[in-house]
């Protein structure tokens, strides 16, 4: 497993199969996360263990002008690794070929997004501590509406179950 951020961990997670070209509402939510992991990563202080952020700080990191930013160089790093490229989109083949609009998606490597997704899993399926980034990739993946494609609805039982426990 690479070293990698948080943002960039859940980015590698939330982009893969959203499409890069156009706005949509899935595609909103996953930014808007991103801008907020981006904005926690900047507020936590290493020092002396603190977060250090305001709910305006939160609303600036996610405006519309600000996501877009962030998608960009968040984009723009993980490609620089590797870890996320553009693809035609299948949809793209298949429905606008005579309109001849373009679709592109964002496509996770795919070993790098089974190991996150392998962290998660022992964080929280088995036994034992549960990190403070575990928690919080969590948590972005359900306020960015990913963890069904993350995880079964037994598993977020189980990870609820478990967060309940802490």
């Amino acid at each position: 497993m690479k070293e990698l951020s948080l943002t960039e961990r859940f980015a590698l997670i939330g982009l893969n199969g959203k499409e890069s070209e156009h706005w949509n509402l899935a595609k909103h939510y996953v930014l808007k996360t991103i801008a907020v992991a981006s904005y926690l990563e900047v507020s936590y202080d290493s020092v002396s263990d603190t977060w250090r952020f305001d709910a305006g700080g939160i609303h600036k990191a996610t405006k519309k002008k600000r996501m877009k930013a962030v998608e960009k160089e968040i984009t723009a790093r993980l490609m620089k690794k590797h870890m996320l490229r553009k693809v035609k989109s299948l949809l793209g083949c298949d429905l606008f070929y005579n309109g001849n609009i373009k679709i592109k998606e964002y496509v996770s490597d795919s070993k790098e997004f089974e190991n996150q997704i392998d962290f998660l899993r022992a964080e929280f399926l088995e036994d034992g501590p549960v990190s403070e980034e575990g928690m919080i990739l969590v948590w972005l993946l359900k306020n960015s509406f990913c963890i069904n494609e993350a995880f079964s609805l037994p598993e977020q039982s189980k990870i609820d179950k478990k967060i309940g426990e802490l």
